[in-house]
């Protein structure tokens, strides 16, 4: 089977590596994952693709992941989502743009998984 770079999250279940998304004869498409034994409708699953990037700790990057960045001049820790755009046909975070150098980013969650994330904090 071809490596796919994806995962994806089932309702309730952990993030497993997608090994197979095909279109059935009834026009569904359906995603293989890595640990389940039967397959799944795909739109049952939220998928999640690889960047292509690893973050400080060599942890893979994927659309949909939460970063987590201390800014070089400032000293400001940033948390933002790993999101594609199509203007400039790339990753980028949805608050920040560009993706800042991997050598100072680190994969903390995901949105399916670790929304409360994103939640601002109180000061």
């Amino acid at each position: 089977s071809e490596y796919l770079d994806h995962k994806g999250k089932k309702r309730n279940n952990g993030m497993q590596s997608v090994t197979g998304i095909w279109w059935g004869k009834s026009g569904k498409c359906h995603a293989q994952m890595h640990e389940w034994a039967s397959a799944v409708m795909l739109d049952e699953v939220a998928l999640m693709q690889f960047t292509g990037l690893t973050d400080k700790n060599g942890k893979e990057i994927y659309e949909g992941d939460i970063v987590e960045a201390v800014g070089i001049l400032d000293g400001v820790r940033r948390v933002d989502t790993v999101i594609w755009d199509d203007y400039v046909a790339g990753f980028v975070t949805e608050n920040g743009g560009k993706m800042p150098r991997t050598t100072r980013v680190s994969v903390i969650g995901n949105i399916y998984e670790n929304p409360d994330l994103l939640t601002p904090k109180p000061m």
